[in-house]
């Protein structure tokens, strides 16, 4: 039996640059076009029906096409974005062997989510040149929970005595996710306004399968060297509704059409003296989107740590320091933001044997 940490989701993010060109009020403006200003708030509730009952937009006479507070840009833009959260899994595993050559695996998981996200963005006329405009605020709030099952089958043969191959294959997890999520937008013109949206949504998500392969050589008591290779189709993503099949069938169609197969390699070492180990690895994983000139999301790992075996007990403790990019858009026509990020994880492990 065993409790583990599968992913970590606590970061943050910020970026900051004057924006010459546009404004999220321009963006509002723009996809507000049409849609008369009685229905604004009910059509567009989290971005420009807000905007709309903050003054960020303000209509025309026919009431269908709108005019931006800060047209034109020559705007500060800055957003600072707060993560907490993780995924654990509980599990259950059994395993054995066939005269010290073949050996057999099998684990059920239960997985669990909590997510966190709290992304405040903002706009300020630093120059002090447009009319009835100072700044704005928009702040968005999601938080989510699941719970799922998955399971996996793993073997290990021993050719010969320093020599391990293994092969595994993981099925898809079957996760069910309630997300709460509120936008909160003020607006600082002649007068500070604020308005807030709130809202909840349940869905279900059906992880690809996942094939793993590797091999180990054992030098005798002093340690060992892996090399592990990965594979996941994240294309294969199915996501699942209670109703409103049409939006259920374009979540499916945009992972189909933007995501691809991820490949991720690790090799790893292990020195062993008595009792103690000490560890060190390496992993890359390509990224999961197809237009790599959208978003990259390449991350690689570098890890170092400690062990103690005895008989009946051991105990690792590892430092996991995680390298990556991205590309992020703040609003439809906003110039792109190329993100870099750093994350370093602790992690410790403690297993029994019977």
């Amino acid at each position: 039996m065993g409790y583990n940490r599968l992913a970590n989701y606590n970061r943050q993010q910020s970026f900051a640059g004057f924006n010459t060109d546009n404004s999220i009020t321009d963006y509002y403006a723009q996809i507000a076009a049409g849609v008369p200003e009685d229905k604004i708030r009910e059509q567009m509730p989290f971005d420009a029906g807000l905007a709309y009952w903050v003054y960020l937009i303000n209509p025309d006479a026919t009431g269908m096409n709108y005019t931006a507070a800060a047209p034109g840009g020559n705007v500060l833009q800055s957003q600072f974005q707060f993560e907490k959260g993780g995924m654990d899994e509980a599990s259950i595993s059994f395993a054995g062997n066939y005269r010290d050559k073949l050996y057999l695996g099998a684990t059920i998981g239960i997985p669990f989510v909590r997510y966190t996200r709290e992304k405040t963005y903002s706009e300020t006329d630093a120059s002090d040149i447009i009319d009835n405009f100072d700044s704005l605020e928009q702040l968005d709030v999601l938080k989510a929970t699941g719970a799922g099952i998955n399971g996996k089958l793993g073997l290990i043969y021993r050719p010969a005595e320093p020599l391990r191959v293994g092969f595994a294959i993981h099925t898809p997890t079957l996760m069910s996710i309630e997300e709460n999520y509120s936008t909160t937008l003020k607006s600082f013109t002649s007068l500070p306004l604020a308005d807030t949206s709130s809202g909840a949504f349940e869905y279900r998500i059906t992880t690809p399968w996942s094939i793993n392969t590797g091999a180990s050589w054992i030098f005798g008591q002093s340690g060992i060297i892996s090399l592990d290779y990965a594979w996941t189709d994240f294309s294969q993503t199915e996501f699942n509704t209670d109703g409103n099949d049409e939006f259920r069938i374009q979540m499916n169609t945009a992972i189909r059409q933007k995501f691809r197969p991820v490949s991720t390699l690790r090799v790893g070492g292990e020195y062993a003296y008595k009792i103690f180990r000490v560890r060190a690895g390496y992993s890359l994983s390509t990224s999961p989107y197809k237009d790599a000139s959208l978003s990259d999301f390449t991350q690689s790992s570098i890890t170092g740590g400690l062990g103690v075996r005895e008989e009946n007990i051991f105990a690792d403790l590892a430092l996991v320091r995680s390298m990556g990019k991205n590309r992020y858009t703040p609003y439809g026509n906003a110039p792109d933001v190329n993100l870099s990020s750093r994350t370093t994880n602790i992690v410790f492990t403690l297993g029994f044997r019977l």
